[in-house]
């Protein structure tokens, strides 16, 4: 079983990090830059979706954070994955709604707990 779990989306792509004069400015994060595989031969990433976290309440009160033992990948569909931060973002995320098919919602009998947390409001980003 896991102490933690988290909604995640496979990912493929190359991440990079601008270093400035640290180190010779721009480094690759996920991969050796000197070194270009094809995407699908790479280990596979995952991409946190920010859209679920479970833990075991006991063990968020004495750890403090979110992610503490071990910790459950929950993949989902990378299609829903939208990160709305600006509005182009919300403007993307709104003409794509309509070609994603509806899920059924759960009623409320599905729903043991509903947890909050924008941006780390409620965890001090922990």
């Amino acid at each position: 079983g896991a102490d933690t779990a988290v909604t995640v989306a496979p990912f493929h792509g190359f991440v990079w990090r601008d270093g400035h004069a640290v180190e010779e400015g721009t480094y690759g994060v996920n991969h050796d830059k000197s070194v270009r595989p094809r995407r699908q031969d790479r280990p596979q990433d995952y991409l946190e979706t920010g859209a679920a976290y479970a833990m075991d309440a006991a063990g968020f009160r004495t750890h403090r954070h979110r992610f503490f033992g071990h910790t459950a990948l929950v993949p989902t569909d990378p299609a829903r994955v939208l990160e709305i931060d600006d509005p182009h973002d919300l403007a993307r995320a709104r003409a794509l709604a309509p070609l994603l098919d509806p899920s059924p919602l759960p009623s409320l009998a599905d729903v043991d707990a509903v947890v909050l947390d924008f941006d780390g409001t409620q965890t001090d980003d922990r």
